[in-house]
């Protein structure tokens, strides 16, 4: 298997995209896996130096609920072989968290655990407490996810992600 490399945009989504790659494939293709985590820095940066690299480049990202930015990766995915762009391509799935909650909620219900009363709104937003409590403590509840012994469904773009990078 060649070198190759996948864009992560967040922190929690490198550890957990990590064990959901561990899940799928052996471990002893790690070697030939890195992720970068471009926290929250734009990715289009990364992928403009990566175009000189001649390797394969999977860039993970959130959609945002933006539907430009699902129309701009897909005609960037089709002007460029090495690099890819994968996000969910509805804008109701507009972040990991989101996706990760809709395919996983019994598990995630019981893991996340909620105040009694609590609002947890993002950005003045109400999600629910189990989803809205995932947004505001990312990387709390990556990590109980990674520790929990659970093992999660993926979502659709990230699965796709690793097919295409593991070509």
């Amino acid at each position: 298997m060649q070198n190759f490399k996948a864009s992560v945009q967040f922190y929690p989504d490198e550890f957990s995209k990590c064990r959901f790659y561990e899940f799928r494939y052996s471990p002893a293709n790690w070697g030939s896996f890195t992720i970068i985590s471009c926290n929250g820095i734009s990715y289009s940066k990364y992928l403009a130096i990566a175009e000189s690299t001649n390797k394969r480049i999977a860039v993970i990202t959130d959609n945002d609920g933006k539907q430009r930015k699902i129309d701009a990766a897909l005609q960037f995915n089709s002007s460029h072989n090495l690099q890819h762009i994968f996000m969910a391509g509805d804008v109701k799935e507009w972040t990991w968290e989101a996706c990760i909650y809709e395919l996983n909620q019994a598990k995630i219900d019981k893991l996340v655990k909620i105040q009694p009363g609590a609002r947890y709104l993002f950005h003045e937003r109400d999600y629910g407490p189990v989803l809205g409590k995932m947004l505001n403590n990312k990387v709390d509840v990556a990590y109980s996810m990674l520790v929990s012994g659970n093992i999660y469904k993926v979502p659709q773009y990230v699965k796709d992600a690793i097919s295409w990078i593991s070509r």
